[in-house]
């Protein structure tokens, strides 16, 4: 069992991020079994650590950078101003963000003073991705659903309004009423 201390997690993190066949799915090397576990030795030699210990160390730190992300891109999509952003101060997660981020890049990005949505990057999603991101809908982008939403929203915001109105009972009103207690 080794003695995880804050320097020997950060080392370790340094060189994991060296080894980037390890965690990005889109290196040509990422499915060769040999080669990933060829990384892991390299590593592992360096800090004297069994390669056990150190993908339980990675499944650890990965599991608490996934909630802070989850947490600061929450705070993002809430429309929270700048200051109301969550901002980790985890110490490992500016350097596991530092590398990891380009892999989560969303597709779109909110501006919280203007309200709209606007494209920033074309990333496909990766598996490091797909863990971290929640899943989305297939229609999101389509301009046509877009609409259909926007026209749903217009007739439930009327449906509410006309049931909400307080209104004078007529003969028809009465006549319900009547009707629905017999």
């Amino acid at each position: 069992m080794t003695d995880w201390t804050n320097k020997i997690s950060i080392k370790f993190v340094e060189l994991y991020q060296t080894e980037e066949i390890l965690w990005n799915a889109k290196h040509r090397d990422h499915k060769d079994k040999a080669k990933m576990n060829d990384a892991w030795c390299r590593i592992s030699k360096i800090l004297n650590i069994p390669i056990e210990d150190l993908k339980n160390k990675k499944n650890s730190i990965m599991a608490t950078f996934r909630g802070h992300l989850r947490k600061e891109k929450a705070s993002i999509k809430s429309g929270a101003g700048q200051n109301d952003i969550y901002r980790p101060i985890w110490f490992l997660y500016d350097q596991m963000e530092s590398f990891l981020g380009k892999l989560n890049d969303c597709n779109v990005t909110l501006n919280t003073e203007e309200g709209n949505i606007s494209q920033i990057t074309d990333h496909q999603p990766t598996q490091e991705n797909i863990l971290i991101q929640r899943p989305t809908s297939r229609w999101r982008g389509n301009p046509e659903v877009e609409e259909a939403g926007r026209q749903m929203k217009r007739a439930f915001n009327t449906l509410e309004s006309v049931l909400n109105k307080k209104h004078e009972e007529d003969e028809y009103d009465l006549y319900g009423r009547i009707l629905a207690n017999k």
